[in-house]
């Protein structure tokens, strides 16, 4: 209860079948409405079917199941970008249940998120540049050039990144 995760388990085909008081806390659904696999109606409508597939894959090979979405969260009445991870239980080389837990990441979502923008700024200010601009990071490797700088190497950004000054210039 102190925890933004979700602890659950579900059955070796990937439904519901005890009460999940941490699902019940964060999705606001009641054990009636998740039972089975009603759980899927509190994914995102655009993440539903990338992650039911992903979900029917792991079961289907026994592999862990990792993957990212977002989950409809009751006290914040908006859905939530959160990692999922399940690992299958076997015993006695029988599949008997999946254990998993439901990880809530909105907040460094929300941070990657405006980093991304601030990226985006700052690429568009430094390539209308007509001068070259280019950052080196303390093992003299390219972390950053602008359009110019690229352009002066006949390269693209992208290529130089990593590279370092002796690699560029060919020593």
């Amino acid at each position: 209860q102190a925890t933004s995760a979700t602890v659950w388990t579900t059955s070796k085909d990937g439904g519901f079948v005890t009460p999940q008081d941490s699902w019940e806390k964060f999705t606001g659904q009641t054990w009636a409405e998740y039972k089975g696999f009603g759980w899927v109606d509190m994914i995102h409508q655009d993440d539903q079917d990338r992650l039911v597939a992903t979900w029917k894959a792991s079961m289907s090979s026994l592999d862990v199941y990792n993957s990212y979405g977002r989950l409809w969260h009751a006290d914040s009445k908006e859905y939530r970008h959160l990692e999922v991870h399940g690992v299958p239980v076997i015993v006695d080389g029988e599949l008997t249940e999946w254990v998993g837990c439901t990880i809530d990441v909105q907040d460094r979502r929300l941070a990657e998120i405006a980093l991304h923008k601030s990226e985006r700024q700052l690429r568009t200010i430094t390539d209308s540049v007509p001068v070259f601009i280019s950052y080196i990071d303390r093992n003299y490797r390219y972390q950053f050039n602008n359009a110019a700088y690229a352009d002066s190497y006949e390269l693209s950004v992208e290529e130089i990144k990593n590279m370092t000054i002796a690699e560029l210039q060919g020593d």
